[in-house]
């Protein structure tokens, strides 16, 4: 019970602080991701704004210089350039340079000139130009005008061709001729800068949930360690004064067995009782030391090929005199249930069983137990005509000295029974569940293989 509860905190622990750590990690990396990025398109945007810049008065003799991660494509009706300094594929380039100016003509396309003024994306300026490529960036009045174009700027796109990615900042200038003017940005550095993070946060999230771990692997056996040692007092205890009690019991109902065939007159019923009591501490004394050696895991079952039904037929004859003074009637429909399990551990289990519901079945009433095989599994049934157990008390009668306060309870009980039965039950591979009965009363049902 002490190491599921253990597992149990650590599993908590790990997952509430792990849950914590990976939230706190995907924000951190979130935010360092969007601070790369806008360093990156924030440098694309310083290109295009001096290589606007350049391109007010160029010279015959002009020169534009920019980044190894960045290429310059220019385009007219007559002419295509291509600038790289990284020495990348033409082709390529030249296929990206085409995607932007057409996501740019798509985007123009789509609206008239009053809504593409507003359009969050893009940047429309209008300038005047002469016969050379002149832009008026600071808006004053220009000189040699021969015509006024309109200057579509759509400064952040992000483009691929295969493996290849990019960024790209393209101008288009309507009018004739159209010109184009693409600045690309190879995010392949980017790229792999923001995978390098990821990796980074990913192996700092695993590295945390293993200290986390460990940390709680360690607290965990701090803090259950008194609980520990209460329980293994209490433990030693039970198994000492168990097996202590075990002698004197047992003389006490020798003595009785020998008085009984005295002829004893009126003191005849202080003879039953003392019988009756002395029957009743034995069985507590056997409980009391299954349930020691269930603590301590020494609790022994074996396993062998048995019948349900042969099992259940023996302790149904075991039982029968205690339903006659009850009187309750025992009924049973048993099947042929073949399965692995100790056939004594399995009548202890049915005897504890039918002992409950016998106990708490009201005079005259039945208590049926059914044995069947399903598949793979066999089961058996022990039903009552008992007033039942609400629905949230069900699984407190599997608990240690747990008792339903019924009035119609018979005979007193120490409450160890149906722990004990689970406890085999689940050594021998099954499980032990309590369900409603149609009409009233309790089902208890044994699952085996």
């Amino acid at each position: 019970m002490l190491r599921r509860l253990r597992r149990q905190m650590v599993l908590l622990n790990a997952v509430i602080s792990g849950a914590i750590l990976l939230a706190m990690a995907l924000v951190a990396q979130n935010v360092t991701e969007n601070i790369l990025t806008k360093q990156y398109e924030q440098d694309l945007h310083r290109n295009i704004d001096a290589l606007l810049v350049t391109m007010q008065e160029p010279g015959p003799a002009t020169g534009i210089q920019f980044g190894v991660n960045y290429s310059i494509y220019y385009r007219n009706e007559a002419l295509q350039r291509l600038a790289s300094a990284a020495g990348e594929n033409g082709e390529v380039l030249r296929r990206v340079a085409l995607q932007a100016q057409t996501a740019l003509t798509e985007k123009i396309n789509q609206a008239d000139m009053a809504e593409l003024a507003h359009d969050q994306e893009l940047q429309v300026q209008r300038f005047v130009s002469a016969s050379a490529f002149r832009i008026d960036m600071a808006g004053g009045p220009p000189v040699g005008i021969l015509q006024e174009r309109v200057l579509f700027i759509l400064p952040n796109l992000l483009l691929s061709d295969g493996n290849e990615h990019y960024r790209a900042s393209t101008i288009l200038t309507l009018g004739k001729p159209i010109q184009q003017i693409t600045v690309l940005q190879n995010r392949a550095d980017e790229l792999a800068s923001i995978r390098g993070l990821r990796w980074l946060f990913f192996g700092c999230v695993l590295g945390g949930l293993a200290l986390i771990g460990c940390a709680s692997l360690f607290l965990s056996a701090r803090s259950i360690r008194p609980v520990e040692r209460s329980l293994r007092q209490q433990r030693d205890f039970v198994a000492a004064a168990s097996h202590e009690l075990r002698t004197p019991v047992a003389a006490v109902r020798a003595n009785a067995e020998v008085l009984a065939d005295a002829d004893l007159g009126e003191f005849t019923p202080y003879l039953d009782a003392i019988a009756q009591e002395s029957e009743r501490m034995s069985r507590l004394v056997s409980d009391l030391i299954d349930l020691a050696r269930a603590d301590a895991g020494e609790l022994q079952v074996r396993e062998e090929a048995v019948d349900c039904a042969e099992v259940a037929g023996r302790t149904l004859a075991l039982l029968t005199p205690l339903a006659a003074r009850q009187g309750i009637e025992l009924a049973s429909a048993l099947e042929p249930a073949p399965c692995k399990a100790d056939p004594d551990r399995l009548c202890q289990v049915l005897v504890a069983l039918l002992d409950n519901a016998i106990r708490y079945s009201p005079k005259a009433g039945q208590v049926r137990i059914v044995t069947e095989k399903d598949g793979p599994h066999a089961w058996v049934r022990v039903s009552d005509d008992g007033p039942g157990i609400p629905d949230n008390r069900k699984e407190q009668v599997f608990e240690r000295f747990f008792r339903m306060d019924v009035a119609r309870a018979t005979d007193g009980g120490c409450g160890l029974g149906l722990s004990i039965a689970r406890q085999l039950v689940e050594r021998m591979g099954g499980t032990l569940t309590l369900a409603d009965r149609p009409g009233g009363g309790c089902v208890f049902t044994v699952k085996l293989r």
